[in-house]
């Protein structure tokens, strides 16, 4: 068994918890919404993380390595952050909550591309994907803000 870089390692665990945070958050905002056609696009943003979240374990799997849980710090920042989606005005506090939600993790995300310049292609694809994603959840939350204004 070849040893994984330091890099890939912690660049795939950035992503596995990454998908975990943006999963936790959507599955809270499903939990707020009334609308079809919200809970439709949140569970196929939910879909999306899981399905990235399972090719960062798969990529940590050969080197015999299990992806880390979310830090309880992290988990307290996704449900804070996932908090304001609650009250009056739902459908816009949600398109806040995945504006907000989507800004961090591509700030994060760029930053760990720059951290983690060792890190395997396929890990650096993997976090463009990712990226991806995000960006796809910030357009979809300013939509939602302007429907909702």
């Amino acid at each position: 068994i070849t040893p994984i870089s330091s890099d890939t390692q912690l660049l795939l665990n950035h992503v596995y918890q990454g998908c975990q945070m943006g999963m936790d958050s959507v599955h809270r905002l499903v939990q707020r919404t009334q609308d079809d056609q919200t809970r439709d696009l949140l569970l196929d943003l939910a879909h999306e993380h899981r399905r990235i979240m399972s090719l960062a374990a798969e990529g940590l799997r050969p080197y015999r390595t299990a992806p880390e849980d979310l830090s309880a710090f992290d988990r307290m920042r996704t449900r804070l952050v996932s908090m304001q989606a609650h009250g009056p005005k739902t459908k816009r506090r949600i398109s806040q909550t995945l504006i907000l939600g989507s800004r961090m993790a591509l700030r994060s995300l760029m930053r760990d591309l720059r951290k983690y310049p060792l890190a395997q292609n396929s890990s650096q694809q993997l976090v463009g994907e990712l990226i991806e994603l995000e960006k796809r959840t910030l357009r979809e939350g300013i939509r939602m803000a302007k429907k909702a204004s």
